[in-house]
């Protein structure tokens, strides 16, 4: 096979450079004669492609060329060694897996069968039986007692809506919905491990620290930004100025002295891969307190301990607002029970970090939103409305990246206005600065263009530490109110005026039209007959 391998990347190569098309248009081109980082041996090469799925930079050039060379020899290697020897399925195995979850129909991956480049359907199933099987024991190996005495490893759970959906309907053949919950369990760090104090991470620290809470004194400077907190938000909000600047505003002169569009880093977590065991997907969803201990139920059973011993630990689990609702509420349901695997007072939820950030962007997003219905209402909707995004389409569930990009573009369009507001550009009409050099512009024309949009550096930084202090310190929400106590009390002052004018209109018109003789006999006391009053 090495000597076929290098046959067909030769009649490949040709000796030749490869073609303008084939070859993608790169600044950092490798020669052809740079060696390139693909191994000699096949079988190397497709064990390297077969431990997993890995992206590597994509270079261009001559290195993407010889990649797809390289990939094409390797599948018609793999290929001819599948029709001679149907157990050298490497690729053929690893691609009918990949097809099964995806949807490929039978029909076609027979059609690849044939051709080698894909296993039988039945091949898989059997491989994903015997890989289900592998991951069940693993689950019971970091799930057991003598692994983690004290502390269970972290279980995360989320409920799946899966829809079998029936092309052609009858009274025997419908759509479906099936709701199911998924999980896994994940090994938490050893670092992280020992940084803590063995005697605090066990189930009787934990419900000790719970009945304290009672007693637990709270003060208000817990709650308020101490002076680290203030110079990071200074310096956050002026790096988003700054970046709103640079993108559509204009050139500074010196980047090295005009303030930072990268805010200060937080305190980040260790970028390391964490080990994750997922469990058997669970036909029982967690949309009712019964649904929940279903679950609960399952996970017992597939860690393959009693549910005494299940309880004994102390069990953190991750999950959205509304399964811990459904928890609370089962636990409330079963409250008090001297039995650990009734009460279940062993396990904490806590929302995950995505759910976290979802509800803080959503209580955001919906408290400005403002009303759609009023059009003098000027809520984030306007924006939005502005921007081309329909207001009614922003806040959905499934979509949770959509969402924030939405939320950011608005933030941006506001700091833009509170810029041109400080520029006292905000009446004239809008024009963005250029961003790259068009091509049929020649470069002395582009220089010049630059030159027209550039802002010395003092300047630019004036320009932000104005906006933070016009519209970012508490002072300027204070100021913010009473001008717009102000307005709705000039608009109220014109609103009476506009009255009082109306009425005083109106008595005019009536003293000026023509009288009966009875309202002119009202006017001196007297009647219709001549008789007076006396």
């Amino acid at each position: 096979m090495p000597f076929l391998y290098g046959i067909l990347m030769g009649m490949l190569q040709n000796n030749d450079e490869p073609a303008e098309t084939d070859v993608a248009e790169s600044d950092t081109c490798a020669g052809p004669n740079e060696p390139i980082s693909v191994p000699t041996d096949t079988f190397e090469a497709q064990l390297l492609e077969r431990d997993g799925i890995t992206y590597v930079p994509n270079s261009g050039g001559w290195d993407q060329v010889s990649r797809r060379w390289h990939h094409l020899a390797a599948t018609i290697c793999a290929q001819l060694l599948f029709a001679r020897n149907r157990r050298h399925n490497g690729l053929q195995l690893h691609n009918a897996i990949c097809f099964l979850p995806c949807g490929v129909s039978e029909r076609v991956n027979d059609y690849l069968h044939k051709l080698g480049l894909t296993s039988s359907r039945r091949t898989a199933i059997q491989a994903l039986k015997t890989l289900s099987g592998h991951a069940a024991e693993d689950v019971k190996a970091v799930m057991s007692l003598e692994r983690s005495p004290e502390l269970i490893p972290f279980l995360c759970i989320d409920n799946l809506d899966i829809q079998e959906k029936v092309l052609t309907v009858s009274i025997t053949d419908c759509s479906m919905m099936f709701h199911g919950t998924w999980g896994y369990v994940q090994l938490p760090s050893k670092a992280l491990l020992d940084s803590l104090e063995k005697s605090e991470r066990n189930l009787g620290a934990y419900q000790q620290a719970v009945q304290d809470v009672s007693t637990m004194q709270s003060n208000p400077s817990m709650f308020l930004p101490s002076h680290n907190d203030k110079q990071h938000y200074y310096h956050v909000m002026t790096s988003q100025f700054a970046e709103v600047m640079e993108e559509y505003v204009g050139f500074v002169s010196d980047k090295e002295g005009a303030i930072s569009t990268k805010p200060p880093v937080l305190e980040q977590i260790l970028p390391e891969i964490p080990t994750v065991f997922m469990l058997r997907l669970m036909d029982e969803s967690d949309n009712s307190a019964e649904g929940i201990a279903q679950v609960l139920e399952s996970i017992q059973r597939q860690t393959g301990l009693t549910p005494s011993k299940f309880t004994s630990r102390l069990q953190p689990m991750d999950g959205d607002l509304e399964t811990i609702q459904n928890f609370n509420s089962l636990r409330d349901l079963q409250h008090p029970s001297s039995y650990p695997e009734h009460s279940f007072d062993n396990i904490i939820f806590q929302l995950g970090g995505a759910h976290t950030l979802w509800n803080i962007a959503q209580a955001i997003l919906t408290e400005h939103m403002g009303d759609p219905s009023n059009k003098n209402n000027l809520g984030v909707w306007q924006s939005l409305e502005a921007l081309g995004i329909p207001h009614d389409k922003v806040i959905q569930k499934k979509d949770f990246t959509l969402m924030l990009q939405q939320i950011e573009q608005v933030h941006k369009a506001t700091l833009l206005h509170c810029i041109r507001v400080v520029m006292k550009t905000h009446k004239e009409k809008l024009v963005l600065k250029p961003q790259n050099k068009p091509t049929k512009m020649t470069t002395a024309e582009w220089n010049s263009t630059v030159e027209k949009w550039t802002i010395p550096t003092e300047e630019w930084n004036s320009i932000i530490e104005e906006c933070y202090t016009k519209f970012c310190l508490p002072q300027a929400r204070r100021d913010a109110v009473k001008d717009a106590a102000k307005d709705a009390a000039k608009d109220v002052s014109k609103d009476v005026s506009k009255d009082a004018t109306k009425d005083l209109s109106k008595d005019a018109a009536k003293e000026n039209q023509p009288r009966t003789p009875d309202e002119c006999l009202e006017n001196v006391g007297g009647d219709v007959s001549g008789h007076q009053e006396p």
